[in-house]
């Protein structure tokens, strides 16, 4: 999925009165995840900002499904709650036409 598509599935999915600020490709680090790309999203949420991760690919062990802030389990274990020092941002580079 692309980055507008990943973007309005959660869009679509979100509880009422949770709102993006950015979402941005990236990878959790220090995690013994298989596969740890994923999307990072930031929320205001609970008049908080926390940030969110969903990963390409479902792990049963370190992920859940965000319940709190999606209305269905579309990203049933692919989520993590976590902090700015545990993510690195991938730069999307070039165009595919």
């Amino acid at each position: 999925m692309s980055l507008c598509d990943i973007e309005k599935l959660v869009k679509t999915n979100l509880t009422f009165g949770v709102t993006i600020l950015s979402m941005r490709r990236g990878e959790l680090c220090g995690f013994s995840l298989s596969n740890n790309k994923g999307y990072i999203i930031e929320l205001c949420y609970d008049k908080m900002t926390k940030t969110l991760f969903i990963a390409d690919e479902k792990d049963y062990n370190w992920l859940h499904e965000a319940s709190s802030v999606f209305v269905n389990d579309t990203f049933k274990n692919r989520c993590r709650w976590v902090s700015q020092s545990k993510v690195k941002y991938i730069s999307i580079e070039g165009l595919l036409v």
